[in-house]
């Protein structure tokens, strides 16, 4: 609940804790943005049915403000005949806009909106959770979809959370014999995690780089992020 004890930090309650879960913007460093003399164009992205309905199969988790989950979302997209033809065509146009035009943040302010939800972290600890609507989320894995190997192609072995297949499983076995042959000579693993690090980074700095380097899904992104999601809790 809102006002109970949160435990850690000591004094604070559930509320009081989401609402240090989210910061102020951070200010860039000025390294932080990707140098680029001049921008690469940006291309038009083709949105279609068939992209909607490839989606859709992979849409699940509970639902946003809306009260519409996975599973209805699903069954409006795919099990309605021609009802679910005509909805996936305007998903398609809906998502193919936003990815084609720079958009007012009041025209997707009610689709980025979230259900937020306050998990108990164990042993101790706040754990926030925010649940998108369906709409918006079928939107982001289609764009994903389209757009996927231009960010494979632009990451490459430089971060393999890019989608490269195999690409972890790789590195655990590189640095695991890396460790083996060094470990008997002083060198040893430094372990790190960034506090709250999505919420505290540079939107600026993140569209930038998204325009020089994931050029396809800039507008996109910019349209996703130019504001703030309306958190529901």
């Amino acid at each position: 609940m809102p006002t109970e004890d949160a435990i850690k930090p000591t004094g604070k309650t559930v509320l009081e804790v989401l609402q240090l879960k989210h910061p102020e913007q951070a200010e860039p460093h000025i390294d932080a943005f990707v140098e680029c003399e001049e921008l690469p164009a940006i291309l038009e992205v083709t949105i279609t049915e068939e992209h909607i309905r490839k989606t859709a199969h992979k849409l699940s988790g509970s639902a946003g403000p809306s009260g519409a989950d996975s599973t209805l979302w699903q069954s409006m997209l795919l099990k309605d005949g021609n009802h679910s033809k005509v909805l996936c065509e305007a998903m398609a146009m809906l998502t193919e806009r936003q990815a084609n035009n720079i958009l007012e943040w009041e025209e997707v302010r009610a689709q980025k909106a979230k259900r937020e939800l306050a998990l108990r972290k164990l042993p101790v600890g706040i754990r926030p959770i925010g649940v998108g609507e369906l709409m918006d989320r079928c939107a982001d894995k289609t764009m994903l979809y389209v757009t996927e190997d231009d960010v494979k192609i632009t990451c490459n072995s430089d971060q393999l959370c890019s989608g490269i297949k195999s690409g972890m499983e790789g590195a655990i076995h590189a640095i695991r014999e890396l460790f083996q042959d060094k470990c008997d000579d002083g060198f040893g693993l430094l372990l790190m995690d960034a506090a709250n690090a999505f919420n505290s980074i540079s939107r600026s700095a993140a569209l930038w780089n998204a325009r020089v380097l994931w050029t396809r899904c800039s507008r996109f992104l910019f349209n996703s992020y130019r504001g703030y999601a309306l958190l529901i809790y």
